[in-house]
């Protein structure tokens, strides 16, 4: 490898809504990137229930499809040890290997230069004792994002992380989104604009031969707020009480992507990989999901008890994990 690359996995996003707001004057680094190479279709699955990015990403870290990896929820591949991933297949042949939030992917690294997991998949975290607690705030903040709150450890390991880890160039940046934070989306804007960051400023500290960043908030506000979207030409529109009328929170997150993706196009001998797993399109009928808060008290008012752990997992879905198969 005689380039050091860096996969950026943008989960989900929409390119022919990335191109509406390129011919609009937006998006030049995005620009520059499709004027290079125009985005190349793959398909790995046609069965409707695998189409599911924790699928999906499985597929490209391990080079298998579903019926021979057999990964079909989020964190379940701590399950599966004998399966191998690009991460620990490139350090066997001697490479430095790094991940931000690889989504569904375990960490069997021998030496990483630094591994933070995604919120969802319970494998442990690689770095020092700040990279740790970074990633254990964002876990928090990820699986509570419900309840609309962060505890005192995880806003303080939060703000020691954008201390060290974030240039001080960045902190307007910041300190705007934040003060913007009823704005719909603003939150996972922070998020992805950390998880970013924190990967640059990781990477120009290692220098590995081969490091994973994935950001998904471009996928959470397609879900949530696209109808919004100035790209969008559909005839639904979202009530003014969930996202304000000419409010678009679609271009606020495209636009840090585009900015992260200028700053990795300044590094010297990158190559540069980006990719997404599925792309969503416009739901043509008003359709509402739920999502517990309490998923304990829920557990236990419908009557399931003597459970040891229970995991939120992405949108609606969740684990219940017992000590013997008898206790349910």
């Amino acid at each position: 490898m005689t380039n050091k690359t860096i996969l950026l996995g943008l989960n989900e996003l929409n390119f022919d809504y990335i191109k509406f707001y390129i011919n609009q004057g937006l998006l030049p680094n995005l620009k520059k990137i499709l004027d290079i190479q125009s985005p190349i279709e793959t398909v790995s699955e046609g069965d409707y229930k695998l189409l599911e990015p924790w699928v999906q990403w499985v597929t490209i870290h391990t080079g298998k499809t579903f019926e021979e990896h057999k990964v079909f929820r989020l964190g379940d591949i701590v399950d599966h040890p004998s399966l191998s991933q690009v991460f620990e297949e490139l350090e066997s042949e001697g490479l430095t290997v790094a991940a931000v939030s690889p989504f569904n992917a375990d960490n069997r690294l021998k030496s990483p230069s630094f591994f933070i997991p995604d919120p969802w998949t319970k494998t442990k975290p690689s770095g020092n004792w700040i990279v740790k607690g970074l990633y254990n705030a964002v876990h928090q903040s990820v699986n509570d994002n419900a309840k609309e709150k962060l505890n005192i450890q995880s806003m303080a390991s939060l703000g020691l992380g954008l201390l060290l880890y974030v240039p001080i160039s960045r902190w307007f940046h910041y300190v705007k989104t934040v003060s913007k934070a009823k704005n719909p989306g603003a939150k996972a804007v922070v998020l992805d604009s950390l998880l970013a960051d924190v990967h640059l400023t990781l990477w120009k500290k290692h220098k590995p031969d081969f490091s994973n960043l994935f950001l998904n908030s471009g996928a959470h506000i397609q879900h949530h707020y696209l109808f919004n979207s100035k790209a969008y030409q559909g005839n639904l529109k979202n009530p003014d009480w969930y996202c304000p009328k000419g409010y678009d929170p679609l271009i606020q997150i495209l636009s840090e992507y585009d900015y992260q993706i200028g700053e990795i196009l300044k590094l010297k001998d990158i190559k540069l990989v980006i990719a997404t797993g599925l792309h969503q399109q416009p739901h043509e009928h008003l359709t509402f999901y739920w999502r517990l808060k309490e998923h304990v008290k829920f557990a236990e008012m419908i009557g399931i008890k003597n459970f040891s752990e229970i995991l939120p997992r992405m949108s609606r879905d969740f684990l219940v994990k017992f000590k013997n198969e008898t206790d349910p």
